[in-house]
Order: C-alpha cells, then sequence, then structure tokens
C-alpha cells in the first residue's frame, strides 16, 4: 500500500519534467558550448609555453662534476647489489646441490 501511495504522488510527466509529489525541478536543456576561436586557442598555449619557460628558469640545474658524481654513484651500487644477488644465488645452489 506505502509503494502504491508513493508511486501515485510522486511521478514523472516527461514533457514538463514534474518530479516527485507535483514539484516542478527546473531543468533546462544543457547549452552546447560553441568552439572557442583560434586566436584565443592560441594566445592560451602561447601563455601555457611562457610559463612552463618561467618555471625552468627557477630550476637549480646540476653541475656536470655532481652529475658524473651521482651516475658513478648509482653504478657503483647497482654493481654491489648484482654481486650480492649472485653469491647468493651461488651459495643458494650449492646448499640444494648437497640435498639433491
Amino acid at each position: 500500500m506505502l509503494f502504491y501511495r508513493w508511486t501515485r504522488e510522486c511521478f514523472l510527466i516527461w514533457k514538463n519534467l514534474e518530479v516527485c509529489y507535483g514539484k516542478k525541478r527546473n531543468r533546462e536543456k544543457k547549452t552546447v558550448k560553441k568552439a572557442k576561436p583560434a586566436k584565443k586557442m592560441l594566445k592560451k598555449k602561447e601563455s601555457f609555453f611562457k610559463s612552463v619557460k618561467k618555471e625552468l628558469a627557477k630550476v637549480k640545474w646540476p653541475k656536470m662534476s655532481e652529475v658524473v658524481k651521482y651516475t658513478v654513484a648509482t653504478i657503483v651500487l647497482i654493481l654491489i647489489v648484482v654481486l650480492f644477488f649472485s653469491l647468493l644465488n651461488l651459495l643458494l645452489s650449492f646448499v640444494k646441490g648437497l640435498f639433491v
């Protein structure tokens, strides 16, 4: 009975868009945005690239000696890790060979 009463009171008339208890909701058609003129888009692109250039000027870039130092440190660390896992693999292979 409750469901029947609710469906009777809350109805939808598609042409007028009246929803629930006879209250009208203003649902206007969405306006389709027109494409922006090419000049505005060009100005936006120019301003974007200008701001990118300004931000890149603020960056403190490392010196060549720092780049070389960090590159060498990275390569040495990689070699140490490779050596560690190679030795671990060799050790585990040896232990496995003892039991098989």
